[in-house]
């Protein structure tokens, strides 16, 4: 398969690797992660529904994942400028034999 992704040593590191996988170690955390790096972008409630967990703690997750560097804020299919939708950064997520994997610059994170 194809990799047109420039090499690990050239994406740039996440800015806080250790909020990084502080809040990758938490169970809404990763699963937010593993469901965005599978399905692409997400709402909140996108999110929450396919956790079942609260709006409100799928919010607080995607909030502390994106200070962290985890994911991104990006403009939603529909183009409603109202509402964000949470990605991975371009670049880091690829698509191996192995399933995907997300390459934050201090880890690499794969997902089968």
């Amino acid at each position: 398969m194809a990799n047109n992704l420039p090499p690990p040593s050239a994406i740039a590191p996440v800015p806080d690797a250790v909020a990084l996988l502080h809040v990758l170690g938490q169970p809404i955390g990763w699963n937010a992660l593993r469901l965005i790096a599978s399905a692409g972008p997400q709402s909140v409630n996108d999110v929450a529904a396919a956790l079942g967990c609260a709006q409100v703690s799928a919010s607080r997750h995607l909030d502390a994942m994106w200070k962290a560097g985890a994911v991104i804020g990006v403009t939603p299919p529909d183009g409603d400028g109202r509402k964000v939708f949470y990605a991975i950064p371009p670049g880091w997520l690829r698509e191996t034999v192995a399933g995907k994997e997300v390459d934050y610059g201090v880890c690499v994170l794969r997902f089968p």
